[in-house]
């Protein structure tokens, strides 16, 4: 017999987008308040709770691959059938036509389903806003969203319905165990190639809404003991004279070039070698990237947007720059290379965001309050 408070959480982006993170601290949260739940991934953890079941592939989803897709979403369906599981929490970025097909199946199978919206719109691929209509009408019983801005946004896409279903729940820590406490890392970061350069870090799936170019613009004013280094993948849209600029400033010795997806053991480590986290987008509904800074201990630049605002604050936990503004993005660049004590002070009142507002302990009772 199904019951809402055995919960799975099904994911197959899992490791491929630090998900797995996600996953791990919401699934702790809840199994602390009792609950029963299981993982379903590309991933496995030593820990338990929660059980955890690698049931997705870690490759890139192809047309030629779909097939396979389905069938692990048929496997995984079944199985939280057997095991009794009442509720499935599933993710949804792009509103795609295999987002439909397993809302309309696990509907039908019987399943109170909660969806957490990352993206309203598709950073990738426009969105199709008729089917993002259908899924959370007709399939959802309750949509997650990470803050205000996305919430508002969402309800535009739907012409203002559906309000009633909508809960603000924040994004959570990254690297982090449920009940508020923030692991910070106090060790030395690695050794790097350049040891006394100031090393400016972005990190995360490049996309045109990244705002890499600005960033490379800011590179052209700074002076040359400053080091970019960039980790993660290339998506579609992303300007071959931006590959070949990256490609440029790697041959002069002033950018550390890691353009493929990064295993999550080695995340913290590329954290650890920077000295200012940068996210100069022109977009975005919330950030992960952020989040992680702020655990690590790195102080971060932002682009002034609705979903940074609403999470962070000027000159207590980070800096802000008008977006796509090169020569203010490299002036608050020089201001944290110059400036020791800022960089101590931004990174402690990260710390103090994360504890009081991204804590999984309070985010899992938020959730807690979607199955009564």
């Amino acid at each position: 017999m199904k019951s809402r408070s055995r919960i799975a959480i099904l994911d197959p982006v899992g490791v491929k987008a630090s998900m797995d993170q996600y996953d791990l601290g919401l699934a702790r949260g809840l199994a602390e308040l009792g609950y029963e739940v299981d993982i379903h991934s590309n991933f496995t953890s030593d820990a338990n709770p929660p059980r955890s079941f690698r049931s997705f592939g870690r490759g890139e989803v192809h047309w030629w691959n779909l097939t396979a897709l389905y069938f692990n979403y048929r496997h995984v369906l079944n199985k939280c059938q057997a095991d009794g599981v009442g509720t499935l929490i599933i993710h949804l970025f792009h509103f795609n036509q295999f987002d439909a097909w397993l809302v309309r199946k696990a509907r039908r199978m019987g399943f109170y389903l909660i969806g957490i919206v990352h993206d309203v719109e598709g950073f990738v691929r426009p969105t199709n806003h008729r089917r993002l209509l259908n899924i959370v009408q007709h399939g959802l019983d309750r949509i997650v969203v990470h803050n205000r801005y996305s919430r508002d946004e969402l309800l535009r896409s739907l012409n203002n319905s559906l309000g009633d279903k909508i809960k603000v729940i924040p994004h959570g820590q990254a690297a982090s165990m449920p009940g508020g406490v923030v692991p910070v890392v106090k060790n030395e970061p690695p050794a790097r190639a350049h040891e006394k350069a100031f090393t400016i870090l972005f990190f995360g799936m490049i996309k045109p809404t990244k705002g890499l170019e600005s960033l490379l613009g800011a590179m052209a004013l700074l002076p040359s003991d400053v080091l970019l280094l960039v980790a993660g993948r290339i998506r579609p849209g992303i300007k071959k004279s931006v590959v070949k600029e990256l490609q440029a400033l790697g041959r002069e010795g002033r950018a550390r070039l890691f353009l493929h997806s990064i295993p999550p053991e080695a995340v913290s480590s590329f954290f650890q070698s920077a000295d200012v986290v940068v996210l100069p987008y022109s977009r975005v509904y919330q950030s992960g990237v952020l989040l992680r800074a702020w655990c690590e201990g790195i102080p971060v630049i932002l682009s002034d947007l609705p979903g940074f605002r609403e999470v962070a604050s000027e000159g207590s936990d980070a800096l802000f720059v008008p977006v796509g503004d090169q020569q203010a993005l490299m002036k608050a660049i020089v201001r944290l290379k110059d400036d020791d004590s800022l960089r101590s002070s931004l990174s402690e009142g990260g710390h103090r965001r994360l504890v009081t507002d991204h804590n999984w302990k309070d985010i899992a009772r938020e959730f807690s309050n979607l199955l009564a």
